[in-house]
């Protein structure tokens, strides 16, 4: 790491461009020369507001001894009316640099003290600075008056009793945005500042309180959004040094290798809360900017993010130990600037100087795992091109324990012969949660992260490893049997004008479910699962009706309210009380029960080891992630290890396009010299045909020639369009006679 060989020094780093005047020291009154700073110095230095520099500046001749050389603006900006300067001695800073970026930036702050009638204050130990406001609209950088009055040697609310270096804080305040380059122009000075007390924190943890799985899904929906192809999850022990002894402690461990962060992404996502778009992007989870913290601080007390951007990488650090004692919370981040090829990271210095480098590495060292700058390094090494890594410890406990029970688990082969323990992250107290209606005590998903994978998203493309071992995700909507499609009808009021638009809900048959007597719907937003098992209908009323059956639906249409308002729990484990969501629920009992009277609730029996099997199985490949329909005769369950999409049985490419499930038809799209053909089923269609065994028999033919069927190999030539009715061999022969009768009737009327 070449932490150790970035330095900052403004007057290095900057060209001595304009050199400002200043007030000399023998134009203060006479009579108040004992009072104030008889000490004249050059100093160089910035302005910083919001953690974000203004402009480098310097003094001629300053008054004030070992002045810092970063001077940062408190959020709130005084009238001017109220600062008068009378009596009261001053100097003269100006901007350092000619460039024209700091230049630009020195007339807008300028322009806005101004236009505002405002004043800039700055603390530093022992002085109070005032930043006066021009007589005039600056056109060009000019020099600034700087009064100044001594004040009593304290800490400062706005900075660490621990440290003079001021950190990037989270601090809710009407002041300016930390995550934007400042523009004093757009700024709200308030009348009173308010500031986050670190307990906050505390009531942060609060939201997932009821399900500690729902605060880790917070930061697995931060890797679906980084568009991550793989996650890795684990909980591990790593050596901690508590009062001077080494101690191990568990640690969880995140790391994805998404588009990585910037250093305006890695601000964003440790504030408290960020501006909702107006527009629903159904591309992503994420909307109301607090899900890393009350995720982080539900699991644990601590948190180290590690980020790997396309030109920088950054540490952040959201820690209720280093906040331990103050009064402001402060969450240290440091950002460096990453060559090309990816060996060397530099300081960046449009952020940060060395001292808040150092202050933020400091923090780290002191409070956790990651003892040294080799150590913080290799964690930057690991990552790779890009991506970001997740480190939380001091993990919640249950009983004196952990509150996870983890276990690597056995290896494939071991686990074949011996039946060994699946490798799995395990809520220690295995406790159910309380859905209403719901009698079962053998609930998976609720305990067993693995469990709960399985089916968190509802097209996975993603690869997760828990543990170091794969987990086995599927299509819950295509792994169910006597599949049944529902359109839900709503009215889209997002945008100004209103639309009626369906949303589809699919219902099934699960055997295992059946085995552990579970039955409800499963709801999905944005394709992530909101709610599992929700009763409804008449399951709602007994344990048996409606036991094994599934129901999925994503309504993330549904619950878009348009202007960015969503009707979806900011813990994302629940809907908002509004008129769409009991208008579906509603619906939904009704559909169940029609599907269940017609399918289920009669008279028939089945022996007790009868098996019920989805009505298709379906098997992903571990390089495209596309997900492929196995023909009769394969189980996706018996496939070990990795498959690919020119593995048996598929025996294809990559580049074919994924099979799309739709209502009992199959519908293949394959490009030809760079168009796609979407012929519709039975209306014109290039090809026609009946699933039959490993042939399909084709039923595409001319007025003369109905009820003849051909035969044609799998799989099928590419450049046609190819509609599958998923029909069984035993309906094919039925679908013929009615055809052939149908002509003899037409005949003999004429």
């Amino acid at each position: 790491m070449k932490g150790e060989q970035t330095r900052f020094s403004r007057s290095a780093s900057v060209q001595a461009g304009r050199e400002g005047s200043c007030i000399p020291i023998t134009a203060w009154p006479a009579t108040n020369l004992h009072q104030w700073a008889t000490v004249q110095s050059l100093w160089r230095g910035r302005l910083m507001a919001n953690g974000r520099t203004i402009a480098p500046a310097t003094c001629l001749q300053c008054p004030i001894s070992q002045m810092p050389e970063d001077l940062h603006f408190d959020a709130h900006y005084s009238t001017a009316a109220l600062c008068p300067p009378e009596g009261r001695p001053h100097f003269s800073v100006s901007i350092l640099s000619s460039a024209s970026g700091p230049a630009k930036e020195w007339i807008q702050f300028l322009t806005f003290l101004y236009t505002h009638d405002r004043v800039g204050t700055v603390r530093i130990p022992g002085w109070k600075l005032q930043f006066q406001p021009p007589n005039h609209i600056p056109v060009e950088p000019e020099p600034i008056c700087v009064y100044y009055e001594p004040r009593p040697l304290q800490p400062s609310p706005t900075m660490s009793s621990r440290s003079n270096v001021t950190h990037n804080k989270i601090v809710e305040e009407h002041s300016m945005r930390a995550d934007v380059p400042h523009s004093p122009a757009q700024s709200r000075p308030a009348h009173e500042t308010l500031r986050v007390h670190p307990a906050f924190l505390d009531s942060l943890e609060q939201t997932h309180a009821a399900w500690i799985f729902g605060g880790l899904a917070e930061l697995i929906d931060n890797s679906r959004d980084a568009l991550a192809t793989r996650l890795d999850i684990s909980v591990a022990q790593m050596a901690i040094f508590k009062n001077s002894q080494k101690d191990r402690i568990p640690v969880l461990q995140v790391c994805d290798n998404g588009c990585g962060m910037s250093h305006q992404d890695i601000v964003r996502m440790l504030s408290l809360g960020h501006k909702r778009p107006r527009v629903d992007d159904v591309d992503q989870i994420g909307c109301f900017g607090v899900g890393f913290k009350t995720g982080a601080m539900r699991i644990g007390s601590d948190a180290v993010v590690f980020t790997k951007g396309k030109e920088t990488c950054s540490l952040g650090f959201l820690s209720k130990s280093y906040n331990q004692g103050l009064d402001v919370l402060e969450v240290p981040i440091v950002t460096y600037q990453v060559s090309d090829d990816g060996s060397t990271m530099d300081l960046d210095d449009k952020h940060f100087s060395r001292a808040q480098e150092e202050a933020c590495k400091k923090a780290v060292k002191e409070h956790s795992p990651f003892r040294s700058d080799i150590m913080i390094g290799a964690q930057f090494a690991k990552i790779g091109a890009r991506g970001t890594s997740i480190y939380v410890y001091n993990l919640e406990q249950w009983e004196g324990k952990c509150i996870f029970d983890w276990s690597n688990g056995a290896e494939q082969e071991d686990r074949n012969k011996n039946d060994g323990e699946i490798a799995d992250i395990q809520i220690r107290s295995k406790r159910v949660r309380n859905r209403p209606g719901q009698t079962s005590r053998k609930v998976p998903l609720d305990y067993s992260l693995r469990a709960y994978l399985e089916v968190l998203f509802l097209n996975p493309r993603m690869t997760i490893y828990l543990q170091g071992t794969r987990v086995k995700t599927l299509r819950l909507a295509e792994s169910l049997h006597k599949t049944q499609r529902f359109q839900f009808p709503f009215v889209s009021e997002s945008g100004s004008r209103k639309a009626e638009k369906t949303i589809e809900l699919t219902l099934g048959f699960r055997q295992e479910e059946y085995n552990l007597g579970n039955c409800g719907v499963f709801l999905y937003w944005h394709g992530r699962l909101i709610e599992a098992y929700k009763r409804v209908g008449g399951m709602t009323r007994s344990a048996d009706v409606g036991r094994g059956i599934i129901g999925v639906m994503d309504v993330t249409e549904a619950m878009d309210f348009g202007n960015g308002k969503v009707g979806v729990l900011n813990s994302k484990q629940g809907f908002t009380d509004s008129d769409t969501y009991v208008k579906l629920e509603k619906w939904l009992g009704d559909m169940f029960n029609a599907y269940w009277d017609e399918n289920f609730d009669n008279l028939e029996t089945m022996d007790k080891n009868t098996k019920l099997h989805p009505d298709h199985q379906w098997v992903q490949c571990d390089s495209c992630l596309k997900w492929r329909v196995l023909p009769d005769g394969w189980n996706s369950d018996e496939m070990e290890g990795d498959w690919f999409c020119y593995m048996e049985p598929y025996c294809g490419s990559c580049i074919d396009a994924e099979v799309m499930p739709g209502n009992d038809v199959f519908t293949i799209e394959v490009k030809r010299g760079g168009g796609i053909l979407h012929p519709p089923h039975g209306n014109g269609s290039d090809v026609s045909m009946v699933a039959n065994g490993d042939n399909v028999v084709d039923n595409s033919s001319s007025s003369d020639e109905v009820g003849v069927a051909r035969k044609r190999r799998r799989p099928p030539v590419q450049g046609k369009s190819i509609a599958v009715p998923l029909q069984s061999r035993k309906l094919c022969p039925i679908v013929k006679k009615k055809k052939v009768a149908s002509k003899e009737k037409e005949k003999g009327k004429k």
